[in-house]
């Protein structure tokens, strides 16, 4: 069950709000509910430590989430991005704050407790004072993103019905043969484009899913790459919704949403589709186009 929900899709949002909520928040709870011992200190102190505390805040997120970008690009991919590795980061980042409020007192000489001490504090109090903001900023991230996704998949939707409307009355384009051949240049596949269901990749290959009548799909591994087969398929029917996959619009039944993209519900098939979130306005205008 935690794993599960660990491996929650989870929108990686890196943006003006990132930085800046964290280091308000934190603000204020220092200015308003002066916790852990900041009671102590007078108004004036106190703005001052909050505005100071507020500022590391933010700029810890800033150049910690830069960096992890910069030295492990491969994991901080936005499309397989989890509740998990948010957690993971959220932690990465807090222990980046702690660093920097340590090095901040010790330079300054804010404080003649003993240096061992002083980082046991720093740690107790950036963590107890990281929960409410880190928790709050989940949570918002979360909602707000289901929310969007969930009113993209609704509009998508529609616009899908709106498509096989257009199609019962015969406004779509007639089929068109297409030939898939390996990199060798041997003819692998004849079909009709309506039959092709979704093409995906999988290393030096690539999966052809097709319909062979109402109630059998097949699947046929050619060798070639992905985007040696664009060409060759119509581009009123055939759209590439990710990196992996090419889907046929006409076997799309409904498209959902998560907290971190969209997803394609394909017909006949249990194959879920991701749609990368570069690609949704594009899938928009391509479900318009008859």
């Amino acid at each position: 069950m935690i794993k599960e929900t660990f491996k929650k899709p989870h929108p990686f949002i890196f943006n003006a709000g990132s930085v800046l909520i964290p280091g308000i928040i934190t603000f204020l709870l220092i200015a308003v509910f002066a916790p852990f011992g900041f009671s102590s200190l007078q108004i004036a102190d106190r703005m001052i430590f909050s505005l100071m505390f507020g500022f590391v805040s933010s700029f810890g997120v800033l150049l910690v989430t830069g960096i992890l970008k910069w030295l492990i690009p491969g994991l901080m991919q936005e499309e397989r991005w989890t509740l998990g590795k948010e957690l993971i980061l959220i932690l990465t980042v807090i222990a980046g704050i702690c660093a920097l409020n340590f090095v901040f007192i010790l330079g300054l000489g804010l404080s003649e407790t003993p240096t061992h001490r002083l980082f046991q504090m720093v740690v107790l109090y950036t963590f107890g004072i990281s929960i409410i903001p880190v928790g709050i900023l989940i949570l918002f991230e979360q909602f707000r993103h289901q929310q969007k996704k969930l009113q993209e998949a609704e509009k998508l939707t529609e616009e899908l019905r709106q498509l096989f409307t257009e199609k019962k009355s015969g406004q779509l384009a007639s089929s068109n043969t297409v030939i898939l051949k390996a990199d060798n240049g041997n003819v692998e596949l004849q079909l009709r484009s309506e039959e092709i269901i979704f093409i995906n990749s999988d290393g030096n290959y690539v999966e052809v899913h097709y319909q062979v009548n109402e109630s059998i799909i097949q699947k046929r591994l050619i060798r070639n790459r992905l985007k040696s087969f664009i060409p060759v398929l119509p581009a009123a029917s055939f759209f590439q919704c990710h990196k992996s996959f090419i889907v046929n619009k006409m076997h799309i039944i409904r498209i959902e949403g998560n907290a971190r993209n969209l997803v394609l519900i394909m017909r006949q098939t249990d194959q879920r589709i991701p749609v990368s979130r570069s690609k949704t306005k594009a899938l928009s205008e391509f479900l318009k186009t008859t």
